[in-house]
């Protein structure tokens, strides 16, 4: 049975919110989370995650304000053709935490390596997905790659028993469907991308076995 207007209208109201809070909220849980891990105390806590916020939230968040007053994001998605800049300026955010991190403990004597891994390897996934974008003229959900890839890092750096936050994918990957911001196989290709990326970082890095 096709669905009514009313059902259409509510069924992407859901969608659109969905799409709207899961832009990088994974990404705040892993550096908030991992923060949480590697410090001592609350102050240390505060001063690492206020450089992962800037690098992480801030300055991806910049491009992405810019081309909503351009009218140029609908349904919370970008055009492949706007996607390069976007992503050029994320890989330079994340190289620069990256670095961070690295030096971090000559500084601190903290151990961020794990922060570390997840800057490497969210970096490189971004590298994929501008390749894909405008190298090969495809499209991929980056909604998906973020969401996988950090809570891959969260079940390699926590444990095996929070795998069930792959569940949180779900919905997302409707959403996106739902508003024809993705096709299914976007989806699903940003999803494997996004763990595969990850996994084999912390593997590389012999962080895994």
């Amino acid at each position: 049975m096709e669905s009514s207007p009313v059902q259409r209208s509510t069924s992407e109201h859901v969608a659109r919110i969905i799409s709207f809070l899961t832009i990088s909220p994974f990404q705040i849980v892993v550096y908030m989370v991992f923060a949480n891990i590697i410090c001592h105390n609350f102050i240390q806590e505060i001063l690492l995650n206020t450089i992962s916020g800037t690098f992480f939230l801030l300055i991806p968040l910049i491009p992405l304000w810019y081309l909503g007053r351009q009218n140029r994001i609908k349904n919370y998605s970008i055009n492949r053709e706007d996607r390069g800049i976007l992503l050029l300026i994320q890989i330079s955010g994340f190289t620069g935490v990256s670095i961070i991190y690295y030096i971090y403990p000559t500084y601190t004597g903290l151990d961020t390596t794990i922060l570390f891994i997840f800057a490497v390897g969210y970096t490189l996934l971004h590298v994929f997905s501008l390749i894909i974008t405008s190298g090969l003229k495809h499209k991929i959900s980056l909604h998906m790659t973020g969401a996988a890839s950090s809570i891959t890092a969260l079940v390699i750096v926590l444990g095996w028993e929070w795998a069930f936050l792959y569940l949180s994918c779900l919905p997302i990957a409707w959403a996106r469907v739902k508003l024809q911001a993705h096709t299914r196989a976007q989806v699903i290709f940003g999803t494997i991308l996004g763990i595969l990326t990850l996994f084999f970082i912390y593997l590389g890095f012999g962080y895994l076995f």
